[in-house]
Protein backbone atom coordinates (compact mmCIF):
# COMPACT_ATOMS: atom_id res chain seq x y z
CA UNK A 1 0.00 0.00 0.00
CA UNK A 2 1.32 3.45 -0.95
CA UNK A 3 0.12 7.00 -0.53
CA UNK A 4 0.21 9.77 -3.06
CA UNK A 5 1.54 13.02 -1.62
CA UNK A 6 0.08 16.32 -2.87
CA UNK A 7 3.32 16.92 -4.79
CA UNK A 8 2.72 13.77 -6.88
CA UNK A 9 5.18 11.45 -5.07
CA UNK A 10 4.23 7.89 -4.05
CA UNK A 11 5.35 6.93 -0.54
CA UNK A 12 5.01 3.79 1.63
CA UNK A 13 3.50 4.11 5.13
CA UNK A 14 6.90 3.47 6.80
CA UNK A 15 8.64 6.13 4.70
CA UNK A 16 5.75 8.46 5.48
CA UNK A 17 6.27 8.02 9.21
CA UNK A 18 10.02 8.60 8.87
CA UNK A 19 9.44 11.69 6.74
CA UNK A 20 6.89 13.05 9.21
CA UNK A 21 9.27 12.56 12.15
CA UNK A 22 12.14 14.09 10.21
CA UNK A 23 10.14 17.16 9.29
CA UNK A 24 8.98 17.48 12.88
CA UNK A 25 12.63 17.50 13.96
CA UNK A 26 12.59 14.10 15.62
CA UNK A 27 15.27 12.54 13.41
CA UNK A 28 16.89 15.25 11.31
CA UNK A 29 16.94 18.57 13.13
CA UNK A 30 18.88 20.15 10.26
CA UNK A 31 15.77 19.94 8.05
CA UNK A 32 14.04 22.54 10.20
CA UNK A 33 16.65 25.13 9.29
CA UNK A 34 18.64 24.16 6.21
CA UNK A 35 21.20 26.89 6.96
CA UNK A 36 22.01 25.39 10.34
CA UNK A 37 24.65 22.61 10.30
CA UNK A 38 23.77 19.24 11.80
CA UNK A 39 25.20 18.72 15.28
CA UNK A 40 28.38 16.68 15.27
CA UNK A 41 29.82 16.18 18.74
CA UNK A 42 28.59 17.72 21.95
CA UNK A 43 30.32 20.86 23.16
CA UNK A 44 32.85 20.03 25.86
CA UNK A 45 32.99 22.53 28.70
CA UNK A 46 36.62 22.15 29.78
CA UNK A 47 39.27 21.77 27.11
CA UNK A 48 42.25 19.50 27.76
CA UNK A 49 44.72 22.39 27.59
CA UNK A 50 42.61 24.36 30.11
CA UNK A 51 42.18 21.67 32.78
CA UNK A 52 45.20 22.75 34.85
CA UNK A 53 44.34 26.46 34.68
CA UNK A 54 40.73 25.69 35.61
CA UNK A 55 41.92 23.84 38.72
CA UNK A 56 44.21 26.77 39.61
CA UNK A 57 41.30 29.22 39.18
CA UNK A 58 39.30 27.03 41.59
CA UNK A 59 42.03 27.47 44.23
CA UNK A 60 43.82 24.13 43.86
CA UNK A 61 47.55 23.66 43.31
CA UNK A 62 47.70 20.93 40.65
CA UNK A 63 50.86 18.87 40.43
CA UNK A 64 51.64 17.17 37.12
CA UNK A 65 52.03 13.40 37.48
CA UNK A 66 52.62 12.73 33.77
CA UNK A 67 50.49 11.41 30.91
CA UNK A 68 48.02 14.28 31.34
CA UNK A 69 47.26 13.39 34.98
CA UNK A 70 47.16 16.16 37.56
CA UNK A 71 47.04 15.71 41.33
CA UNK A 72 45.29 18.06 43.71
CA UNK A 73 44.95 18.03 47.48
CA UNK A 74 41.64 18.67 49.20
CA UNK A 75 41.30 18.98 52.98
CA UNK A 76 38.22 17.29 54.41
CA UNK A 77 37.52 16.81 58.12
CA UNK A 78 41.21 17.17 58.93
CA UNK A 79 42.15 14.62 56.26
CA UNK A 80 44.35 15.41 53.27
CA UNK A 81 42.67 13.81 50.26
CA UNK A 82 44.85 13.46 47.17
CA UNK A 83 42.84 13.33 43.94
CA UNK A 84 44.17 12.52 40.48
CA UNK A 85 42.36 14.53 37.79
CA UNK A 86 42.55 13.48 34.16
CA UNK A 87 40.55 13.45 30.95
CA UNK A 88 39.35 10.38 29.09
CA UNK A 89 40.81 9.70 25.64
CA UNK A 90 37.59 11.04 24.07
CA UNK A 91 37.75 14.13 26.35
CA UNK A 92 34.07 13.54 27.17
CA UNK A 93 34.81 12.63 30.82
CA UNK A 94 36.96 14.18 33.51
CA UNK A 95 38.08 11.42 35.85
CA UNK A 96 38.57 12.00 39.58
CA UNK A 97 40.47 9.10 41.12
CA UNK A 98 42.26 8.09 44.27
CA UNK A 99 44.81 5.34 44.71
CA UNK A 100 45.00 3.40 47.97
CA UNK A 101 47.99 1.24 47.14
CA UNK A 102 48.61 -2.38 46.27
CA UNK A 103 46.16 -4.91 47.64
CA UNK A 104 47.79 -7.35 50.03
CA UNK A 105 47.68 -11.06 49.27
CA UNK A 106 45.24 -11.43 52.17
CA UNK A 107 42.92 -8.76 50.70
CA UNK A 108 43.08 -10.32 47.22
CA UNK A 109 42.05 -13.71 48.60
CA UNK A 110 39.51 -12.53 51.20
CA UNK A 111 36.01 -12.92 49.74
CA UNK A 112 34.46 -10.99 52.66
CA UNK A 113 36.72 -7.99 52.00
CA UNK A 114 36.06 -8.03 48.25
CA UNK A 115 32.30 -8.45 48.79
CA UNK A 116 32.29 -5.52 51.23
CA UNK A 117 33.88 -3.32 48.53
CA UNK A 118 31.20 -4.36 46.03
CA UNK A 119 28.44 -3.69 48.55
CA UNK A 120 29.92 -0.30 49.39
CA UNK A 121 29.92 0.55 45.68
CA UNK A 122 26.14 0.20 45.74
CA UNK A 123 25.97 2.80 48.52
CA UNK A 124 28.36 5.38 47.05
CA UNK A 125 27.53 5.22 43.33
CA UNK A 126 28.42 6.87 41.00
CA UNK A 127 31.69 6.91 42.97
CA UNK A 128 33.10 3.39 42.90
CA UNK A 129 35.99 1.22 44.01
CA UNK A 130 37.94 -0.66 41.37
CA UNK A 131 41.16 -2.66 41.09
CA UNK A 132 43.73 -1.88 38.42
CA UNK A 133 47.16 -3.47 38.20
CA UNK A 134 46.70 -4.93 41.68
CA UNK A 135 45.99 -1.52 43.25
CA UNK A 136 42.80 -0.48 45.01
CA UNK A 137 41.36 2.72 43.56
CA UNK A 138 38.27 4.85 43.89
CA UNK A 139 36.93 7.01 41.10
CA UNK A 140 34.12 8.88 39.41
CA UNK A 141 33.72 10.21 35.87
CA UNK A 142 32.42 13.76 35.47
CA UNK A 143 30.52 14.44 32.24
CA UNK A 144 32.52 17.11 30.41
CA UNK A 145 29.42 18.29 28.53
CA UNK A 146 28.20 19.84 31.80
CA UNK A 147 31.51 20.30 33.67
CA UNK A 148 31.64 24.03 34.13
CA UNK A 149 34.25 25.10 36.71
CA UNK A 150 31.46 25.36 39.32
CA UNK A 151 30.19 21.85 38.56
CA UNK A 152 33.73 20.42 38.58
CA UNK A 153 34.46 22.04 41.96
CA UNK A 154 31.24 20.60 43.41
CA UNK A 155 32.14 17.14 42.08
CA UNK A 156 35.66 17.38 43.53
CA UNK A 157 34.22 18.26 46.95
CA UNK A 158 31.67 15.44 46.84
CA UNK A 159 34.36 12.99 45.72
CA UNK A 160 36.68 14.04 48.57
CA UNK A 161 33.77 13.53 51.00
CA UNK A 162 33.26 10.01 49.60
CA UNK A 163 36.95 9.19 50.06
CA UNK A 164 36.81 10.25 53.72
CA UNK A 165 33.47 8.48 54.27
CA UNK A 166 34.89 5.18 52.96
CA UNK A 167 38.17 5.31 54.90
CA UNK A 168 37.35 2.12 56.82
CA UNK A 169 37.38 0.21 53.52
CA UNK A 170 40.73 1.37 52.19
CA UNK A 171 42.81 2.28 55.25
CA UNK A 172 45.55 -0.30 55.85
CA UNK A 173 45.64 -1.63 59.41
CA UNK A 174 48.78 -3.74 59.25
Amino acid sequence: MCFLLPIGVMITPMKGIVLLLALAGGLLPGLQDPGKPLPTTPELKIKKDKLKSTLVELGYEPKELGNGVLEIQVDRSGEAVFIAVSMSASLSKIWLTGNFGVLTEREKSDPAFLLSLLEKNGEILPVHFYVRKGKLNIGIPVDNRVATPTVLNKEIGAFADSVVKTKAFWERKE
